[in-house]
């Protein structure tokens, strides 16, 4: 049974508290958004995928994954699986904190994955969890709640890694240090040649092994990868108040008739029209 234990929906702030069933889990594509993630694990196993790196799901863990990081979960059919998911735009982050602390400690995170010690498990259950009892309160008290619940969080989990041995930041397995490595590459260099020919001269492997191993590993092709992190950039310079020619300009695209298209196909929307509307999440598969 997929059971939604609590729901928050609104283009800066959006929070989702689910319960599933063994065997009841959806498994997510492969996506972006334009908004910051913190997921708690509340029980389950399972594989998150995070740009090329693969990090296991395990009952108390946390993970933070940046803006326009691709990622995708698997979950183990036959467990229960429940998570806390807040996503948050970097405007939320400066009103819970103006001088910047948080952000720079999301920033200076080498992987997405944390793991508090053990002493605090119930400490982070009870904070995450207990946002179902917000249900029937006005979206002002949820709001203002859910916005103490995560700097709480996030303060709590930068105090932690100064100071305690046994928390730890995991740093993930990756599928391929190859296919790692050509990730990297293009979100490095978003704005270059990023042509199937380019890539694999840059790393000396055939365009076969590419196109089968990045597949395999990200759920999509190479050049959709490339395509909708490109859209999922101009996107986020448009809602942000940059102009459609600037920010097309600005995020890999040298013909704005096929710019157009692509966004059209993509988002369903023109890019005027997509100004002024909220469309967090996209799927790259």
């Amino acid at each position: 049974m997929d059971t939604r234990l609590y729901r928050f929906d609104t283009p800066d702030l959006f929070l989702d508290y689910k319960h599933n069933d063994p065997d009841t889990f959806s498994q997510f594509s492969m996506h972006v958004h334009n908004l910051y993630e913190l997921d708690y694990i509340v029980s389950g196993r399972g594989s998150y995928y995070v740009e090329g790196a693969e990090y296991p799901i395990f009952s108390g863990c946390i993970l933070l994954i940046h803006p326009i990081d691709a990622h995708m979960t698997h979950v183990d059919i036959d467990s229960t699986y429940e998570r806390v998911t807040i996503q948050f735009s970097a405007e939320i982050l400066s009103e819970i904190d103006p001088s910047g602390v948080l952000n720079e400690f999301i920033q200076s995170l080498p992987a997405p994955q944390i793991a508090p010690p053990s002493e605090t498990e119930s400490f982070f259950k009870q904070l995450f969890t207990g946002i179902r009892t917000l249900n029937g309160e006005t979206a002002s008290y949820q709001r203002q709640s859910i916005l103490a619940i995560l700097s709480t969080a996030l303060f709590s989990l930068r105090r932690l890694l100064q100071i305690s041995e046994n928390a730890n930041v995991s740093m993930g397995v990756s599928v391929s240090d190859t296919i790692r490595n050509v990730i990297v590459f293009i979100n490095q260099h978003l704005t270059e040649d990023l042509s199937l020919d380019h890539l694999c001269k840059q790393f000396n492997i055939s365009k076969s092994y590419m196109n089968k191993r990045f597949k395999e590993i990200t759920g999509t092709t190479l050049w959709d990868y490339v395509l909708i992190k490109r859209l999922t950039i101009a996107r986020q310079k448009i809602h942000s108040g940059m102009s459609i020619q600037e920010a097309f300009r600005n995020s890999g695209f040298g013909d704005y008739s096929n710019f157009y298209r692509c966004y059209v196909k993509r988002f369903g929307i023109s890019p005027k029209e997509d100004a002024a509307q909220d469309r967090r999440t996209v799927i790259i598969s």
